[in-house]
């Protein structure tokens, strides 16, 4: 929050997003800072690519409940015959809906799931633990 100078730290999968966590975030930053959402700035980090997002039917059914549709969320996948969820959509269209400007949302296009070298993925190692940090500061 460029006018507050105020900052928050957010870890997003899809059952934190499907209760709208990047929301009541704002929210709370409304409530504690008087965070105007046009005033925001947010960087949405390397994350699982719905290329390889692989789901089933709760996460399908979780995003009609969450999003009342499953269009551009889920993506119909013809090779795997399966369905594969957008994390970035997904959030990116939560932001913008709670009033912060898309020129001041970036989006990171990285994959943690695609680039095993530089990322942990809790799913490309199945449950297996790993360490992923991340770090925020007001200049």
């Amino acid at each position: 929050d460029t006018e507050n100078q105020a900052i928050g730290a957010v870890h997003s999968g899809w059952r934190g997003t499907m209760q709208q966590i990047a929301l009541h975030t704002i929210q709370a930053m409304r409530v504690n800072f008087g965070t105007n959402p046009a005033h925001l700035w947010v960087g949405i980090s390397p994350c699982i690519s719905p290329v390889v997002y692989e789901v089933g039917a709760e996460v399908i059914e979780e995003t009609k409940r969450a999003f009342g549709t499953i269009e551009e969320y889920l993506v119909y996948n013809n090779l795997t015959t399966r369905w594969h969820f957008d994390l970035r959509y997904a959030n990116t269209q939560m932001l913008k809906n709670a009033g912060v400007p898309e020129n001041q949302i970036e989006v990171s296009e990285a994959c943690t799931f695609l680039n095993p070298h530089l990322y942990y993925s809790s799913r490309l190692t199945q449950g297996k633990t790993g360490r992923f940090g991340a770090g925020i500061m007001l200049k």
